[in-house]
């Protein structure tokens, strides 16, 4: 798989929706011209990296340790996030002491790529 291309790796990983001619990822949510800078961003991305990624994805795990978690912590989520769903912030926003949880709507899996400003001032917002 080390060869392959990301578009490949993520074919056959199915993590994202993928058109099956081209066999290239489809962003789910194409705001403000993110789908472009989104495809560009997949094809640079060497295979090496990609295959990483998603092992990481697959297997971090660390639910059974958020209770433990005693800092301030904003989650955010993303109303139109397919590849992380608003329920996983929700899991975490539970999990967590005291978290806070921002949902950005119109938003996809790259929020601050999606929406720089309205992610910038949440973070701002919760540093105060």
């Amino acid at each position: 798989m080390e060869n392959e291309g990301i578009n490949d790796i993520a074919f056959a990983a199915g993590r994202w929706p993928l058109d099956p001619e081209r066999k290239t990822i489809v962003f789910i949510h194409g705001a403000g011209g993110s789908n472009l800078m989104w495809h560009h961003q997949v094809e640079a991305c060497p295979p090496a990296a990609a295959k990483g990624d998603f092992a990481a994805c697959s297997t971090f795990d660390v639910m059974d340790r958020l209770a433990s978690i005693r800092t301030p912590v904003l989650v955010v989520a993303s109303a139109d996030n397919q590849v992380t769903p608003v329920k996983y912030g929700q899991y975490m926003t539970e999990g967590i002491t005291g978290a806070r949880m921002v949902t950005l709507e119109d938003a996809g899996h790259l929020a601050p790529l999606e929406k720089p400003e309205q992610f910038n001032q949440v973070v701002l917002d919760f540093m105060g």
